[in-house]
């Protein structure tokens, strides 16, 4: 007698749709103002004490710097922390390889659609720097900007989205048939379930941008995560995405500060 070996899917969404969730919670708490488009009490959790806590704490450590280094500190400190350290502590402690969530180099498609992500993204940098008002800054906090975008890349296009996969991991999620690298031409393989964590990892992104000055920047940030999101797993690699980020804000950056 044949048993019916059909598993249901129930399980693994209630898993994805949980841990959307879940994530949305920690974004919270980490990027203060994506609390904010919580529905209330929720919407309050952008107050977290330890952030008091810090800046009490810095002041009484290093009472001579101004206030600005202070929080410049304490924005490197958090995202390190909540965006990289914690999570792969918890991933070694699960006895997962750190590659499957990203931290690895890219894929042989990977490597050579890097430069063309690298230079596609640099007239989209130009046309936010003239769209939006950015406001003043310095050389330091800007280079503490763009280290900040590893952690935040793999948390996000890292650990939720390879969590939120079929198999859990990004290695092997751009497999084509029989187990053979599917290049990127194989858009129309990607199953509900993978749509559904491409989806909900930009959501993700787009709450970690909600409070900015501009909203059309966290309008944008919608689609930015999806891009990077496919990006990433495509190439089985955080690092393309990073790179073609860097190469958005370092060279507008750099060519108007020239040009000024």
């Amino acid at each position: 007698m044949q048993t019916d070996r059909t598993q249901s899917p129930w399980p693994a969404w209630a898993w994805r749709v949980g841990f959307a969730l879940l994530a949305a919670v920690y974004v919270s708490a980490l990027w203060g103002k994506a609390a904010l488009v919580l529905p209330p009490p929720f919407d309050q959790w952008h107050q977290i004490p330890y952030r008091t806590l810090f800046w009490a704490w810095s002041a009484r450590v290093v009472p001579d710097w101004p206030p600005a280094h202070q929080r410049l500190w304490y924005l490197f400190l958090e995202i390190w922390l909540f965006g990289l350290v914690l999570p792969v502590v918890a991933l070694r402690l699960l006895h997962r390889p750190l590659a499957d969530f990203g931290l690895a180099a890219p894929n042989r498609p990977g490597w050579r659609m890097t430069p063309l992500f690298m230079t596609a993204s640099i007239p989209v940098g130009f046309l936010l720097f003239a769209v939006l008002p950015m406001p003043p800054t310095t050389p330091a906090r800007f280079l503490v900007a763009l280290v900040a975008m590893i952690p935040e890349h793999f948390l996000f296009f890292g650990v939720c989205l390879a969590a939120m996969l079929p198999r859990h991991r990004l290695t092997g999620a751009e497999s084509g048939p029989h187990g053979r690298p599917g290049g990127w031409r194989d858009a129309a393989r990607i199953d509900a379930a993978t749509a559904f964590a491409i989806l909900a990892v930009g959501a993700l992104f787009c709450m970690a941008h909600a409070g900015k000055r501009e909203p059309l920047e966290t309008i944008l940030s919608f689609p930015a995560g999806l891009f990077s999101a496919y990006v990433t797993l495509r190439s089985g690699s955080i690092w393309p995405a990073v790179l073609a980020h860097w190469s958005l804000n370092l060279v507008p950056y750099f060519v108007l500060r020239a040009v000024a």
